[in-house]
């Protein structure tokens, strides 16, 4: 189970980090608060964790809160560390793409990488991320991003396997067809 009182401390810090933030709807000219797509991924650790009563559900919704605050937000590292612990610090860092790194498929198979060192949790905060990116991609992704992020092209290769010991496939329990850009 989960410590409410911890996840809204969590939630609220993520909040007051992606204010403002929106991103692309699968209409051109769309917007959606990014919180929005935060809620999503944690609705998805919600139902992974019906499938899975050995989860640390805790730790999963911690970091699908603050999957994307080290790559998107001024929150740092030290800051998650301080205010939540160390496995919730080293998930959301492995989670979080190393801006070093040039190329977007290196880049991914590195975060890929780190993940699998992580808890299984880590890596059910990824797939239900990409779960949640298969909805309804923004209409300005190209072909080529939605094969790096649907696990799909070269990048791919198995590097998912292993994260979707719930829900069984990538992609999760529902059919997600991700039409291409024409």
């Amino acid at each position: 189970m989960w410590n409410i009182d911890e996840i809204q401390d969590v939630w609220h810090l993520a909040t007051a980090h992606h204010n403002g933030q929106k991103y692309g709807g699968p209409q051109q000219d769309e917007q959606i608060e990014y919180i929005n797509h935060i809620g999503s991924v944690v609705f998805e650790i919600m139902t992974a964790a019906t499938f899975e009563k050995s989860m640390n559900v805790n730790l999963a919704l911690k970091c699908a809160i603050l999957h994307d605050t080290l790559e998107d937000t001024p929150l740092s590292y030290d800051t998650i560390l301080e205010k939540f612990g160390s496995e919730v610090a080293d998930g959301v860092l492995a989670l979080t793409k190393n801006a070093n790194i040039k190329d977007p498929g290196e880049k991914m198979l590195d975060s890929l990488r780190r993940i699998k060192e992580r808890p299984k949790e880590i890596w059910v905060v990824k797939m239900a991320d990409r779960i949640t990116n298969l909805y309804a991609p923004p209409y300005y992704w190209t072909n080529e991003k939605k094969d790096l992020v649907f696990g799909r092209g070269p990048y791919h290769s198995g590097s998912v396997a292993g994260g979707q010991y719930v829900y069984g496939s990538p992609v999760g329990p529902k059919d997600r067809s991700v039409p291409e850009v024409h």
